[in-house]
């Protein structure tokens, strides 16, 4: 059995743990999300353009750090950011604010990963990072 996949998904990876699936259904989870789908011609599994438009949900937020200078921790929250996705972030240094555009199922994630590097640098925190109260802004 032969794979056909599209030049713009080569080189990506996945990782997925499941049991009990069957290689259709596993197509399905890993490409329809991603806007692909999949047939099987002979002996070739392709993967193709889905016909219909698949856009993920996504959400828009801002977030205020406190303890740190947006700049000085700007590439550390880049690395946060799925390079294969519609993911971006947008830096406000006059505001100490960064916007982020994510898939609304890592906001959660996110905004703990947010609050601890912020913590991180607080002067007066003695217990070291740890999630706060502080609650991102939906734009």
């Amino acid at each position: 059995m032969y794979v056909s996949i599209p030049e713009d998904l080569i080189g990506r990876r996945v990782s997925v743990f499941r049991k009990n699936v069957d290689w259709s259904d596993l197509f399905d989870f890993v490409l329809t999300p991603l806007g692909y789908d999949w047939f099987m011609e002979r002996d070739v599994i392709r993967i193709a353009i889905a016909d219909h438009e698949v856009e993920p949900p996504y959400t828009d937020f801002q977030f205020h750090l406190y303890h740190t200078k947006v700049l000085d921790v700007e590439s550390i929250l880049r690395l946060f950011l799925n390079p294969y996705d519609k993911e971006s972030m947008e830096v406000l240094p006059d505001s100490q604010s960064v916007r982020f555009h994510v898939r609304k199922s890592r906001l959660e994630s996110l905004t703990i990963f947010v609050e601890n590097l912020d913590e991180a640098f607080n002067p007066d925190s003695t217990d070291g990072p740890g999630p706060g109260t502080k609650n991102p802004v939906t734009t």
